[in-house]
């Protein structure tokens, strides 16, 4: 029995650093210190806001949920309370910017559109934002916001494979690949569906730590 001792040994090892890996896709890089907006609109992805927010808090990064009103958000698959308002963000506060999918997308450029004279929306954000050379993520339905607020032209992207999504982002100038999960282009990241979120969170943590 004890010469087989040492292999079953080695083979536990080799399924506990596996499954930590499988468990960890971002790797051990800490970005202490890191600001993040999640802007969120009615109906938007819980699930891919949920993950995102778990795995850039986990290498050390603060994430703040901002939306048109404060109080309680339904989103599909789950409900949140954003910290704070549009109104209220200062976007060179932050370093990076994401945006869900879902229905969200839709309810942020609808009503950046009819909501109150003067008060700040999401494109007022992702403009400076995008000015200022910060990063931008965002997925599945998502990259229709970044077109809405005209900071993908001449940018590689990709998004929900959608006729009218698609068409949208080439009117705004966006170069779409909907083969690729996952597209950085400069400061602009975007995700094709809710399954590349974990890959999405690795891209933001990549670019953050410098790497290519």
């Amino acid at each position: 029995m004890g010469k087989w001792l040492k292999p079953i040994l080695l083979l536990a090892v080799i399924s506990i650093i596996g499954g930590v890996l499988i468990l960890n896709p971002l790797g051990n890089e800490r970005i202490e210190g890191v600001e993040v907006l999640a802007l969120l609109g009615e109906d938007f992805d819980y699930q891919e806001f949920r993950i995102m927010k778990a795995r850039l808090e986990a290498r050390g990064a603060r994430v703040t949920a901002s939306s048109f009103e404060a109080g309680w958000l339904q989103g599909d698959g789950g409900s949140y309370t954003p910290e704070i308002t549009f109104s209220e963000v200062d976007a060179l506060a932050y370093d990076v910017f994401f945006i869900p999918g879902g229905g969200g997308p839709y309810d942020l450029i609808h009503n950046s559109y009819n909501d109150i004279e003067g008060h700040q929306t999401p494109m007022d954000i992702l403009i400076q934002a995008n000015e200022a050379g910060r990063l931008i993520a965002a997925i599945c339905h998502g990259p229709e916001v970044l077109a809405a607020a005209d900071v993908v032209n001449g940018t590689h992207v990709t998004c929900y494979d959608q006729r009218h999504l698609i068409n949208k982002l080439r009117a705004a100038g966006a170069i779409v690949d909907t083969s690729r999960s996952v597209i950085r282009d400069g400061n602009i990241i975007t995700g094709r569906s809710p399954v590349a979120t974990p890959r999405l969170a690795r891209e933001i943590v990549n670019a953050l730590s410098g790497e290519r």
